[in-house]
């Protein structure tokens, strides 16, 4: 589109009126200025007539694999994978171990349980790999082993304490 001497006033670009139909609701209206602005320097493909038709189109058109920030529905949550579902929480994302271990069980965990890696690697999520725990046998697994590595990192096998000095 070209620009003629009648759009410029005052080093101030003057852009054409035309009538539109906004694409959620079909009503025809005028751009405003910074609309027609946008579609001029082509920063703009789609004008809407109101707030609420521009947040309706985003709210249907940009979810999932439609945003542009889609990272194919896997996050990493401190060291977990999470995938997103709409199947068990009202929340889109649930770790993939939790998940794996409730369809494994046929059941939602319950409040005091948690899944626990086997081999302790966090994206290991095979179900041969997890094992649901109550918090309390998980915690108390956790402390025997933390107690044994740090015996085994001393290099002590328990039994130094209890030795006695032979006397001649």
């Amino acid at each position: 589109m070209g620009f003629t001497r009648e759009m410029f006033r005052h080093n101030e670009v003057i852009y054409p009126v035309v009538e539109m139909t906004c694409p959620m609701c079909n009503k025809t209206f005028t751009p405003n200025k910074e609309q027609r602005r946008a579609m001029a320097v082509g920063k703009q493909n789609t004008c809407f007539c109101s707030v609420e038709c521009y947040r309706k189109h985003c709210s249907t058109n940009r979810r999932g694999a439609n945003n542009p920030h889609w990272k194919g529905g896997v996050v990493d949550i401190s060291g977990y994978t999470a995938v997103t579902t709409n199947r068990y929480r009202a929340a889109g994302y649930i770790n993939e171990h939790i998940l794996v271990a409730e369809q494994q069980a046929g059941r939602k965990l319950l409040p005091n349980e948690v899944v626990h890696h086997i081999n302790g690697d966090r994206k290991d999520n095979r179900a041969e790999n997890l094992v649901i725990m109550t918090r309390s046998d998980h915690m108390r697994l956790h402390a025997t082993e933390r107690h044994n590595q740090r015996r085994n990192a001393n290099g002590n096998t328990g039994h130094e304490g209890n030795t006695k000095k032979a006397t001649s």
